[in-house]
């Protein structure tokens, strides 16, 4: 795997909040298509979200997409931390945040 990651790392694609979303959401045909398009030249940012997506941590909240690994949400495209994500709140109906 460390292999394919040097091998998407090696281009300049940036990956785009668009991309994440378009490759996380949606019918399959367009979710391939939108990986493929990344895939053709990716950099780092987008190994590691592939990467996340095998690894089945990549979260959707209110059209946003966060890659969670120990309870801490981080952003796919900046890799930035976006705070700490509690489990789901089965009495609210949603995702909670905790900053």
């Amino acid at each position: 795997m460390a292999a394919f990651a040097l091998f998407l790392a090696s281009g300049a694609f940036a990956l785009t909040a668009g991309h994440a979303r378009a490759i996380a959401v949606g019918k399959t045909d367009a979710r391939i298509e939108a990986l493929n398009q990344a895939v053709a030249a990716a950099d780092d940012r987008t190994a590691a979200f592939i990467q996340a997506l095998s690894d089945e941590v990549v979260k959707i909240e209110g059209g946003r997409v966060f890659i969670v690994r120990d309870g801490k949400a981080t952003d796919p495209v900046t890799g930035g931390c976006c705070g700490c994500w509690r489990t789901r709140d089965w009495t609210a109906g949603g995702w909670r945040f905790c900053w």
